[in-house]
């Protein structure tokens, strides 16, 4: 049996991924930033996936995804 996922889980994975691969990685701070805004996460997954369900995004631009003291938002 196939495992199927939900839209909304497959969109959060989706906007995840984008997010990390798109980061500014600053070595001197080990952190990493968020670099999209909300309205380009929306456009790129309603490009990528055909639907945009509202609310799977709560990054802003500039938040700190990681850290080195674990408090980013990712962690």
């Amino acid at each position: 049996m196939v495992h199927k996922h939900s839209k909304q889980s497959e969109q959060k994975r989706y906007v995840k991924r984008l997010v990390m691969q798109s980061a500014f990685q600053d070595r001197q701070r080990s952190e990493t930033v968020n670099l999209l805004s909300p309205a380009d996460i929306a456009a790129c997954a309603n490009a990528a996936l055909g639907c945009y369900l509202p609310g799977a995004t709560d990054y802003e631009r500039g938040e700190v995804l990681s850290d080195s003291r674990g408090s980013g938002s990712l962690q």
